[in-house]
């Protein structure tokens, strides 16, 4: 929670936001995030695939936790603000002109 993940997705691919001219076209913004973001009312679907699929690697071999989904979704919660946090830390590296 330390970061706002919306603002570092759009620092990590700020050149997609570029445009010539010197007005800002309307929509230019909202285009964009559309091409960069899941849309709303596909995310929720598409988060469940996601962690699905990685409970299916995850656990391979281990058929007593292949049966829970829950084991891969509280790993991710517990290395969210540990991991991850860590991750943009050591990673995020950007700087402004």
């Amino acid at each position: 929670m330390a970061f706002d993940m919306s603002t570092l997705i759009h620092l990590k691919r700020i050149s997609e936001f570029h445009f010539t001219g010197d007005d800002i076209p309307k929509k230019h913004i909202s285009a964009t995030d559309g091409k960069i973001f899941i849309a709303k009312d596909r995310a929720y679907h598409q988060l469940n695939m996601l962690i699905k699929e990685v409970h299916r690697q995850l656990w391979k071999g281990d058929e007593s936790k292949q049966k829970q989904l829950f084991y891969t979704e509280m790993l991710l919660f517990s290395i969210a603000d540990t991991i991850v946090f860590k991750d943009i830390l050591d990673k995020g590296k950007f700087s402004i002109k």
